[in-house]
């Protein structure tokens, strides 16, 4: 199987403004409002950047634990 054959892509157009979406990824409140009511967030370049689905399994199966901010430019660019 080729990389391009194991590649999944997705696009989906959502309707709302700039700064809706931005908070509902950059803040524990907008985070939690979608995705998951467990996460780390520290919008800064460095900062954590975690999304936990469930604390019950051991550390580093609880979800995307030890993701970090490599960039931020409010409100375009993660």
């Amino acid at each position: 199987m080729s990389h391009a054959e194991r590649n999944i892509q997705l696009s989906i157009e959502v309707e709302a403004d700039i700064e809706t979406v931005w908070n509902a990824w950059t803040t524990p409140d907008g985070i939690k409002s979608f995705f998951s009511r467990y996460c780390n967030v520290e919008l800064h370049p460095g900062g954590r950047f975690e999304i936990l689905f469930s604390l019950d399994p051991p550390e580093g199966q609880r979800g995307s634990e030890g993701c970090r901010f490599l960039a931020v430019q409010p409100p375009v660019m993660l």
